[in-house]
């Protein structure tokens, strides 16, 4: 776990923010924006957290290592794999995004192994 790895969380914890900050001033509800204050909070908790752990841990090895900090593949996946279980209520438009989606994902996830396994070729190459 690197410092970099709260990027994802902080991200996230910035968009429910931003969220909740919209539903304050535009609902005459409590409820909906104090619950995603809550999980803004809580993400941004855990972000400073998973940074201060990052911060840490000695990386001696960083040059053999081969897995990658971040994977923008699994997003895809995930995302894609909500469009379609949301498309099944809202409809077929959907569906096919969370599907396309979902391809580019599996795609970058196939890319993801091989560039893994070249690299451990060329380190493990005397």
């Amino acid at each position: 776990m690197t410092p970099t790895s709260a990027i994802p969380l902080a991200v996230y914890a910035l968009l429910i923010g931003i969220t909740s900050a919209v539903l304050w001033v535009w609902t005459p509800y409590t409820l909906p924006p104090a619950l995603l204050s809550g999980g803004a909070l809580l993400f941004a908790v855990l972000a400073f957290v998973v940074a201060l752990r990052g911060q840490g841990e000695a990386h001696a090895d960083e040059a053999e290592r081969t897995v990658p900090d971040l994977s923008f593949a699994t997003v895809g996946v995930a995302l894609g794999i909500i469009n379609i279980l949301v498309g099944l209520y809202l409809g077929l438009y959907l569906i096919l995004i969370g599907a396309g989606i979902l391809a580019f994902g599996l795609g970058g996830w196939i890319r993801e192994a091989r560039a893994q396994r070249r690299a451990r070729e060329i380190v493990d190459a005397p």
